[in-house]
């Protein structure tokens, strides 16, 4: 655990599992299960996951904030743990049993083959404590689990949650198919996936960390391959994260371990990162040293026996024989050639001249052209042993022929002829929705829809993902709902589909398949259903299968991402590094909306944190209620949100509602009533309101909208109408609204008190008999001398804030009701009059206050 180093990928995941396995309780358990690339480092993410469990003492050693606030939530006892490991014995109900036996200290003879018996005795004898079960092959098996155990895994998963235990597994690419014989595990386990993305930035933090006085040599080095190498598609953000490391190692790495599971991309790193010491800045750790450090064991591998006897033959046969000068670059690019083959796609020239770093200074196509006339010597001398795809469309690929797989491709490509084009996009689809988290593609139609939230100067905007199939319609920029759209649309538009989209819709332009892009998904997709191959060929489909995944995510990456847009109207925009690392849809769009947003909403405030629901709920109830306009937290969220939307004044560094005629002058009020007149219109519908406000240039958010509503209606300007046709006043603002059941707003019942009666109660309140016997003339004075006085003397007795000191152990129901409601009577009346007195409301306003706050009821009073 000491020795892990999170990135935001793993400790956003840590703290999702650990907050998971703290829910447990007794009859409701959990499945997760860890998808990713062969040394993505899923194993050390169930080890780390294991001893933050397990050994509480440890967890204050934890290296990132998120995780160790989250692993408060576990008990600090020691957690009961158990481990299996895939591939130790004969069977998956051997190993659970052996795994069980092992944690709670007893004997696998006297348990039950029934595995939901076994799990509930395993639940019983953890006592109080869950019992966390998490899967992975046996450390240091070097061949995979020959077993179709998806069926077993996934009832492990139903019982784990009937009987209150937590199950994590690591998918390895024997199980981690989601159709075919292993389907049933996308039903029963939540499916994260650890993306290679947390590796590059595992190396830039602490392989390769960087000086930021060095990045101009950096992008200095890396236009230089740029120029000189055509086929250098790696991003600059790669390479340098990578730096001085070719980005080409990192995604072969995976194909290496399905031969050598013990490669660790790390370690190679480390080792190769000290040779480089001494070579020059643009000098890169490159294919050729990783061939070289494994061409032993690599040679020890039965299935990659006749590859090197090809691998030999060409270098006896054909590097031996080049020109002196150029015997070293053909040896590269053999090597090259035979690690660049594990893809099972095979490679062109341009792309192994940009992986071997191979070029000509003065013409860089030359380069590409000599690698090529290699390549074809090869083919030439040994055409059973090297494949040659050529294709009208690309340049002609080259590849080694590895481990007996021609049958297999052969049965491949026959049965990929078959798969009809629409289940190339439901697999897109099914890729898209295991990248992000918050896309659901259980409805199957030819339109869905995700929607999420993204913030935006703290305000929190709703909108809509639309995955559209060919013929469905551009959606309604100007709908009613306000919400953003982004269209994502597979395949190209027809002419009658290509209308622009405009603010806030917007298009996710994706980037063409090629013939090859199609053949990959079908072949992935044969490889995953086609149960008759895979009992055919069972020791060489998890290999293809495999090594079809990674092809399937380089393609999904090249056109959501590489050759992809954001389109909307002139504007257009492609993806950042930071937003190509999202885990969510939200994330996403919350980057990549950032611009359009700015543009559009150049008016809206920007609040220091995030505005929601409950934010809104305690500003109404107790700003402008007036029950607790003083409160600390009250002021703070007042400062936070109120303020930006200037619908507070500040006075001596207290936050106060602005006043009816205030409210009257605001922009945003202006511009929401514009068009309708309230002194006539019976009701105003809030949904006319609500699109008004959340036009440019202001474009309130919903939470923001609330806010200014329950100031008008405070200030007795308007009432709230629901939609069974109750209204709601300033004077039950103090209990929880629900806004959803708002249709309307309207103007306020009249409320007219004679000047008699408001002057009886300000003789009720001052207990001052002579105000009876006023003057016409003398009286505004003589009133606001008397009310002076009550408020002088309300302020020395500080009633409300003694309330507030008092400590919890004198507090009871009774006391607490009698404090609560001397806040929102008298309380509101000391502000009104504090008001008066600072000429921010006239007297008779301040009078009428006081008669409505005890809702003209001396009783009441």
């Amino acid at each position: 655990l000491n020795g892990y180093h999170f990135t935001d990928i793993t400790a956003d995941l840590m703290a999702k599992w650990i907050g998971q396995i703290a829910d447990v309780k007794k009859g409701r358990g959990a499945a997760f299960a860890l998808a990713g690339f062969r040394g993505v480092g899923k194993s050390h993410f169930l080890a780390a996951l294991s001893a933050i469990v397990s050994r509480p003492d440890l967890r204050a050693k934890i290296s990132d904030t998120h995780v160790m606030s989250t692993a408060q939530r576990l008990s600090r006892r020691h957690g009961v743990v158990a481990h299996l490991k895939r591939g130790s014995s004969d069977s998956l109900l051997a190993e659970l049993k052996i795994a069980i036996a092992e944690t709670i200290g007893c004997g696998t003879g006297n348990f039950s083959d029934s595995l939901n018996e076994l799990l509930l005795a395993a639940a019983d004898m953890s006592g109080d404590m869950p019992l966390v079960l998490l899967i992975d092959t046996a450390f240091g098996r070097e061949s995979r689990v020959a077993r179709d155990d998806g069926a077993l895994l996934s009832d492990i998963a139903a019982a784990a949650a009937a009987n209150g235990i937590f199950v994590g597994i690591a998918l390895d690419d024997d199980i981690a198919g989601a159709d075919g014989l292993n389907s049933s595990i996308a039903s029963n386990f939540t499916i994260d996936y650890l993306d290679q993305e947390h590796l590059y930035k595992i190396v830039n933090a602490h392989v390769f960390p960087k000086h930021d006085q060095m990045r101009p040599v950096l992008h200095e080095i890396y236009g230089s391959y740029r120029k000189a190498l055509p086929g250098f598609r790696w991003s600059e953000h790669r390479f340098s994260c990578l730096y001085p490391m070719h980005p080409a190692i990192i995604e072969i790495a995976p194909f290496i371990r399905l031969y050598l599971p013990e490669f660790a991309l790390l370690g190679f790193a480390v080792e190769a990162g000290l040779r480089i010491l001494g070579r020059p800045a643009n000098s890169l750790i490159g294919l050729d040293e990783v061939f070289d450090s494994i061409e032993i064991r690599l040679r020890g591998v039965k299935d990659l026996k006749d590859a090197f006897a090809a691998y030999d033959s060409l270098d006896r046969g054909v590097v031996a024989k080049a020109p002196v000068m150029k015997r070293h670059e053909a040896k590269l690019i053999l090597k090259g050639l035979f690690l660049l083959s594990f893809n099972g796609e095979g490679v062109t020239a341009t792309e192994l001249a940009a992986a071997m770093l191979i070029s000509d200074e003065v013409k860089p196509a030359v380069g590409s052209a000599n690698v090529e006339a290699l390549l074809r010597a090869f083919s030439d001398a040994l055409p059973n042993a090297i494949k040659k795809a050529e294709n009208p469309e690309r340049e002609t690929k080259f590849g080694l022929n590895i481990g007996g797989e021609d049958n297999l491709n052969s049965m491949l490509a026959e049965a990929a002829k078959t798969v009809p084009t629409d289940t190339v996009e439901s697999l897109l689809r099914r890729h898209t929705a295991e990248k992000f988290s918050d896309f659901d593609i259980s409805d199957d139609a030819s339109v869905i829809w995700a929607t999420c939230h993204v913030v935006w100067r703290g305000g929190i905007r709703p909108g809509d993902v639309i995955w559209q199939a060919g013929g469905t319609p551009v959606p309604d920029a100007d709908d009613e709902s306000g919400h953003w759209k982004v269209l994502v649309r597979y395949g190209s538009p027809s002419e009658s589909e290509s209308e622009t989209c405009r603010w806030p819709a917007c298009e996710w332009k994706l980037g063409e398949l090629t013939t090859d892009d199609i053949d990959t998904i079908r072949r992935f997709h044969v490889l995953q259903t086609d149960n008759e191959l895979r009992e055919n060929f069972r020791e060489s489909v998890p290999t293809a299968l495999h090594v079809h995944s990674i092809a399937v995510e380089k393609i999904w990456q090249r056109i959501f991402f590489e050759d992809s847009r954001l389109v909307s109207g002139e504007n257009e925009y492609r993806f950042t590094e930071t937003a190509k690392s999202s885990h969510d849809l939200a994330q996403l769009f919350m980057i990549m909306l950032e611009d359009q947003l700015e543009r559009q909403f150049p008016s809206h405030p920007d609040f220091p944190q995030m505005l929601g629901a409950k934010e809104v709920s305690l500003l109404t109830v107790h700003l402008f209620s007036g029950s607790g306009t003083n409160g600390a937290e009250i002021q703070k969220l007042a400062a936070n949100f109120a303020l930006p939307l200037g619908l507070v004044n500040e006075n001596d560094n207290v936050y106060i509602p602005l006043s009816a005629n205030e409210l009257a002058e605001l922009t945003i009020v202006k511009e929401s009533f514009a068009g309708s007149d309230p002194e006539k219109d019976d009701v105003i519908p809030i949904s006319e309101l609500s699109a008004r406000m959340h036009r440019a240039p202001n474009g309130l958010t919903q939470e923001a909208q609330h806010l200014v509503l329950a100031a008008l209606v405070a200030q007795r300007q308007f009432e709230f109408v629901t939609s069974s046709g109750n209204r709601i006043n300033y004077r039950s603002l103090d209990l929880q609204i629900d806004w959803d059941d708002i249709i309307g707003i309207a103007k306020p019942s009249a409320e007219i008190y004679s000047s008699d009666r408001l002057l009886s109660w300000a003789i009720l309140l001052t207990r001052d008999a002579s105000l009876k016997a006023l003057k016409p003339s003398e009286a505004p004075s003589k009133l606001m001398e008397s009310l002076s006085e009550w408020l002088g003397e309300w302020q020395k007795t500080r009633l409300v804030e003694q309330c507030d000191m008092l400590p919890d152990e004198k507090l009871n129901s009774k006391l607490w009701r009698i404090a609560a409601n001397v806040k929102k009577t008298f309380g509101v009346v000391a502000e009104s009059i504090d008001g008066l007195l600072q000429n921010n409301v006239t007297l008779d306003e301040s009078l009428q206050t006081i008669a409505d706050v005890f809702a003209d009821s001396e009783d009441e009073f």
